[in-house]
């Protein structure tokens, strides 16, 4: 019934083409399928179709089936009664009335109304119906007696939903088209009987939508290998609020000052750096409107996302991993997603969201402040690496400030040393002053600086004493002098016992 109160036929999930072939199997509501349809193997027609218009116009006259009590559920009592039991029509009924149901309801094919050559005439020119003038009510013309309320739905028990035939519906997937048939549909449906399909339907949907996350989930791991590369720096970020604590479902497993986060166990007993972890609600599914049970850990360096079995067990494969460097922003507050309050949204890189929720918001809002605290974190040591990666190879920060710094006005006039892989001192003879803007080393025009794969550069700086002066090669190596002298000293120095790289010319010949 649409929100005019006109009757409309909504559902043909079960509706079944006989022109080439006619049905054998099964399928139904019980109470309301016809004895032809109850004997399987049986060869049935639109004659099914009448004894059930028959049982529908009975309940709502009586409030039951005529061959199912009230509260009667079991199946095979229902079945046996409809094709055994005679039909029980109260004397308050009109003759008319009676007539019809009997003509509707009965067993015998052959005698049923609209099963004995005119079709529907049958049925439209019953005395019943007398007086209806059916081409207006097609045209909708005649005033309903009754408008539903909005928001209710006044439905049957998911238990009336019979048996299917799979050879008819397995395979069978609605398109575009399909779903644009109901576009003028006026849908009321109101949330108690949403919570009754959804507890029906909620494992079934979850394990085939858990089936085309893991697909994501492995194509997205084997993308996100790299990001094991930063996982030794990062994984030893932690927080400062504590040891191991649980907060209902979730573990969060913090590291005071001077603590070491690995020393630290997860509410299963395995060593891990774990934050924080728990169960937490998902938006999945095939369109992004399912609110699934996963179990979420929170790691300095990740996110890793689990499936959880109907039993509440943790699934250890199918993990969705998600790197800290794939993750573009998270939103400081929380959003409505799905009719679903308080929920945490993170975007990717790749222009995806994630939406997480708990309903309990005490929990949802530690776990907005854990990953907030931990994609901070993580943002910040990735810059610190940074900033340490260009002083190891001798490039600045670009993000630097260059007029904070005093400007350079020292004239370069010795000779530059270039110090080879080898170990060998070669003097260049050219020149070079550094800009007044830039702090850079100076560099030669026609030496390029090398790969680190193949020559190291030392720094062109003049060469000083230990009392920051400048001075001459003979000045630095003593008594000795002479080119002998310099490659000898200086052989020394930048090959200590360690194994290091110059360390020692680093430190006392230059500036």
């Amino acid at each position: 019934m649409d929100e005019y109160g006109h009757v409309r036929i909504s559902d043909l999930g079960l509706a079944c083409d006989f022109s080439r072939r006619k049905p054998h199997a099964s399928v139904g509501t019980h109470g309301y399928m016809a004895p032809e349809v109850l004997l399987k193997g049986c060869p049935y027609d639109s004659s099914a179709d009448w004894f059930s218009l028959g049982c529908m116009l009975y309940k709502l006259l009586r409030g039951h089936s005529p061959f199912r009590h009230h509260k009667t559920k079991d199946k095979h009592e229902i079945d046996r009664m409809t094709m055994t039991m005679s039909l029980d029509i109260p004397d308050g009924m009109s003759c008319e009335m009676r007539s019809l149901l009997e003509g509707l309801l009965a067993r015998d094919v052959c005698n049923r109304l609209g099963c004995m050559g005119r079709g529907s005439l049958e049925v439209r020119e019953h005395p019943f119906f007398k007086g209806i003038d059916w081409q207006q009510v097609y045209l909708q013309k005649y005033p309903p007696p009754l408008i539903p309320p909005r928001g209710e739905v006044n439905a049957a028990d998911a238990f009336d939903i019979g048996s299917f035939d799979e050879e008819d519906t397995k395979g069978i997937k609605l398109t575009e088209a399909d779903q644009a048939l109901y576009q003028n549909f006026s849908l009321v449906v109101s949330e108690r009987w949403q919570l009754e399909i959804a507890e029906t339907v909620f494992d079934f949907v979850n394990q085939e939508a858990d089936k085309v996350d893991n697909k994501k989930a492995r194509a997205r791991q084997r993308s996100t290998q790299t990001a094991d590369v930063s996982s030794s720096g990062l994984s030893g970020v932690t927080s400062s609020t504590g040891n191991l604590l649980n907060i209902g479902n979730v573990g969060v497993s913090n590291s005071g000052s001077g603590g070491n986060l690995s020393d630290n166990m997860t509410v299963d007993g395995v060593a891990s750096d774990c934050i924080v972890e728990g169960d937490v609600l998902k938006l999945g599914g095939p369109f992004l409107q399912t609110w699934q049970r996963k179990h979420l850990r929170l790691f300095p360096n990740r996110i890793e996302i689990y499936n959880k079995s109907r039993d509440g067990l943790i699934l250890k494969k199918g993990v969705d991993l998600i790197s800290m460097l794939d993750i573009k922003e998270i939103s400081p507050e929380f959003s409505r997603v799905c009719k679903m309050d308080n929920c945490i949204s993170i975007k990717l890189k790749n222009d995806t969201r994630l939406y997480i929720t708990s309903n309990d918001k005490i929990m949802i809002t530690q776990w907005k402040e854990e990953i907030l605290e931990g994609y901070r974190i993580s943002c910040e040591l990735m810059a610190h690496m940074n900033k340490k990666a260009h002083k190891m190879y001798g490039v600045l920060d670009p993000m630097s400030n260059t007029d904070t710094h005093p400007p350079s006005t020292t004239v370069l006039t010795s000779s530059i040393l270039t110090v080879t892989t080898s170990g060998s001192v070669q003097p260049l003879t050219s020149t070079s002053r550094p800009s007044q803007k830039s702090h850079s080393p100076p560099q030669s025009s026609t030496h390029p600086r090398p790969r680190l794969s193949h020559q190291a550069s030392m720094p062109s700086y003049p060469l000083t004493n230990h009392r920051g002066q400048g001075s001459s090669l003979d000045s630095v190596t003593g008594s000795k002098s002479g080119d002998q002298a310099v490659e000898t000293d200086v052989n020394q120095d930048i090959n200590p016992p360690d194994g290091g790289v110059g360390s020692d010319f680093n430190n006392n010949k230059s500036s």
